[in-house]
């Protein structure tokens, strides 16, 4: 439910929220609208992060010690921007 969502994110003051790179943004685009409504700043991240399956070739998220990296280094890179 979404608005538990939101609750979620207005509790624990997250104003970042990550999509995975094989899954569609229109969820989480909800979700930041409906933060939104509710006078939250809460942005999507840039970049994707790679969860379920290993990027393709020239991704820097070819394998699975690779993507690791590369998410954290996502996580870090927005942690900080904001």
């Amino acid at each position: 439910d979404i608005q538990n969502l939101v609750d979620h994110l207005s509790k624990y003051q997250i104003s970042v929220v990550f999509a995975e790179s094989n899954v569609s943004r229109d969820s989480i685009k909800k979700l930041v609208d409906s933060a939104q409504k509710k006078n939250l700043f809460v942005r999507i991240a840039k970049n994707a992060l790679y969860a379920d399956a290993c990027g393709s070739e020239n991704s820097q998220a070819e394998n699975y010690g690779d993507m690791l990296i590369y998410d954290a280094q996502v996580i870090k890179d927005e942690l900080i921007e904001n």
